[in-house]
């Protein structure tokens, strides 16, 4: 990375917005993340590595070392449309883009504050001729060991596939499969949802739920909006229920608990544990098993959500395309995808069963 002082500010974050961001997309701060990105993986791979030592990192000397080396590149962002972060908005974004690489498997979360850089891997993709980069080294020093041109897709930096032929071959090439990488997304959501369904079944046990502190999911009602879709217990008992099979509930306090429950006229008989990590992939399943499922609209490569999604789509969306929502992690949430990247997007989101 670029050494920064005051009086080269300017002309350093021009370069740095070039060599880190991919400028055939709209113009947001998320170019500026893209480079914090890169000083986030080049402190977590200098740092931790002195010699053939390895030393976890703790958080704070990261976010530390981010702010003083980013500070001076701040004098000259609103003249390029980017804010003048103040170190504390500053702090919270360095978090934030730590996370999101984290969620890439750019770099490892080790717990108690720890973190450590994550090795280069090319990430195969069938039936395109690029594969993403997955790791801790900034673009500049993938560009410089691996020779090929390494471009910027969301996140993520992305190789033409046939150009690894001429890579230096000092530097051996890992690759990982893509649905290694991204995790389970299956690709019949019914059948999933179905199996799903029958495992909870097989371990039902009585139920003992506080029926003033739980809510049920109705996958059947007409609202597009998935938070609408769940009542509160009192107005569920209210309403004719279209179904026999097992119905999802959660407890109202945070943090939250999911079970699938067997629901008498009267009374909530039987339950069975969801866990918390499959649960928004399961909305969109019942949603789908009721011929109900949500939507999500493109303008050109723009595609917006008006409902969470599962973390392996997220993944792909962080990963090829650029968050323009009008605040940031918040619903609806946008994103510009890269027209080379459209295709798999598109693909991903039919296997969620998401209409777009």
């Amino acid at each position: 990375m670029i050494h920064v002082s005051l009086e080269s500010g300017d002309t350093a974050l021009k370069l740095l917005l070039h060599i880190c961001s991919d400028e055939s997309g709209p113009i947001y701060s998320h170019r500026f993340d893209l480079v914090i990105a890169d000083y986030l993986r080049k402190n977590l791979h200098s740092i931790s590595v002195s010699g053939e030592e390895f030393e976890p990192i703790y958080i704070t000397k990261i976010t530390n070392t981010t702010r003083r080396q980013i500070s001076p590149l701040l004098k000259c962002t609103n003249q390029l449309g980017i804010p003048e972060y103040s170190n504390e908005q500053l702090d919270t974004i360095i978090r934030r883009i730590l996370n999101i690489l984290r969620d890439l498997r750019d770099v490892v979360e080790l717990g108690m504050g720890y973190w450590a850089p994550a090795p280069i891997r090319f990430i195969d993709i069938t039936n395109t001729p690029n594969a993403l980069v997955i790791g801790s080294l900034p673009t500049y020093n993938l560009n410089t060991l691996f020779s090929p041109i390494i471009k910027v897709a969301g996140f993520a930096r992305f190789v033409d596939k046939l150009s690894l032929i001429e890579a230096n071959h000092q530097h051996p090439i890992l690759w990982q499969q893509f649905d290694n990488w991204i995790g389970d997304i299956p690709s019949d959501l019914i059948s999933w949802t179905r199996q799903i369904m029958k495992s909870a079944n097989e371990q039902m046990h009585q139920s003992a739920a506080n029926y003033e502190n739980i809510e049920v999911y109705c996958p059947w009602a007409k609202n597009k909006l998935q938070y609408y879709r769940w009542l509160v217990y009192e107005d569920f008992k209210t309403i004719n229920i279209p179904t026999t099979d097992l119905i999802l509930f959660r407890s109202k306090s945070v943090p939250r608990t999911f079970w699938f429950g067997k629901f008498s006229s009267t009374a909530l008989e039987a339950e069975a544990c969801v866990p918390n990590y499959i649960v928004r992939r399961l909305l969109y399943g019942l949603d789908l098993l009721y011929n109900n499922e949500v939507e999500a609209a493109w303008t050109g490569n723009t595609i917006t959500f008006n409902n969470w999604l599962p973390p392996e789509e997220l993944r792909l969306l962080t990963a090829v395309g650029m968050e323009c929502s009008t605040e940031i992690g918040r619903l609806p949430l946008k994103y510009y995808i890269q027209p080379e990247w459209k295709s798999i997007v598109v693909d991903k989101l039919q296997c969620l069963g998401v209409n777009n």
